[in-house]
């Protein structure tokens, strides 16, 4: 509202920085999107309006915020995690074990006010039951790489604004 850049930035500064597009091979895949350096802050949230985006915004819990990637050309774009953690296969970072594909309502969060920051989360139906999902960071040791995730447990690593 006024003026200012928001960014969407890990709540301990220490384990680096915002969120930004990152080379995988060939690719820029929104997926890879930490930031090693904590002083880097990133690509700025911007806030619209769906209705009338000329207007302010008032950014509090009643705001929804929609994560909005351009389209790249890395073959799936979904919330995923590839580490299992038990057989038949759970996610420690999960919609009930599958991944969600990044759709309006995938990328849709609520903000939630957490001591002097704001936290996003997100209520998915799953199987006809609503569950919250935090939005944190999770480390591809894999890969080598940060990317956002969606978790239920109380993770030590949220993302906020």
């Amino acid at each position: 509202r006024t003026g200012h850049p928001y960014y969407l930035a890990p709540y301990i500064w220490a384990i680096g920085g915002g969120v930004a597009p990152k080379r995988i091979g060939n690719n820029f895949c929104p997926l890879a999107v930490k930031l090693t350096l904590e002083v880097d802050r990133g690509l700025p949230i911007i806030f619209t309006s769906p209705s009338h985006p000329e207007e302010s915004v008032v950014i509090d819990e009643n705001t929804d915020v929609l994560i909005s990637f351009n389209r790249t050309i890395c073959g799936e774009l979904t919330w995923a995690n590839p580490f299992y953690i038990d057989s038949p296969p759970t996610y420690p970072l999960v919609l009930v074990g599958r991944a969600v594909p990044l759709t309006l309502e995938a990328t849709r969060f609520r903000i939630k006010k957490d001591e002097n920051s704001y936290e996003l989360y997100s209520i998915k139906n799953v199987d006809g039951v609503l569950q919250h999902y935090n939005l944190v960071n999770h480390r591809d040791t894999e890969n080598n790489f940060n990317r956002l995730g969606l978790s239920r447990e109380e993770s030590p690593l949220p993302f906020v604004i």
